[in-house]
């Protein structure tokens, strides 16, 4: 993302739980986080960013079939990015 020049990764987590430390610390416009992460995953982790401060997240997914991916979208992720 970054290589295209519009877009600056400010963070990257291993877990959930980094993510949410990651995100409260840095304030980004937008996350992008994986349905299943450890520790705390996606929806999880969707719920607790739109209930503290609503920010844009993306879904991020190898595949549309993840069950997951239905509970990050209910919870408030934007949409699903496919990769």
């Amino acid at each position: 993302l970054e290589s295209q020049g519009e877009v600056g990764v400010v963070g990257s987590a291993t877990h959930g739980r980094e993510a949410l430390d990651l995100w409260r610390r840095l304030s980004p416009n937008v996350i992008l986080s994986a349905p299943s992460l450890p520790i705390l995953n996606g929806p999880a982790l969707t719920r607790e960013v739109m209930m503290q401060n609503p920010t844009a997240i993306l879904a991020l997914a190898q595949t549309q079939t993840d069950p997951l991916l239905g509970e990050m979208l209910s919870a408030g992720a934007i949409d699903v990015l496919v990769l």
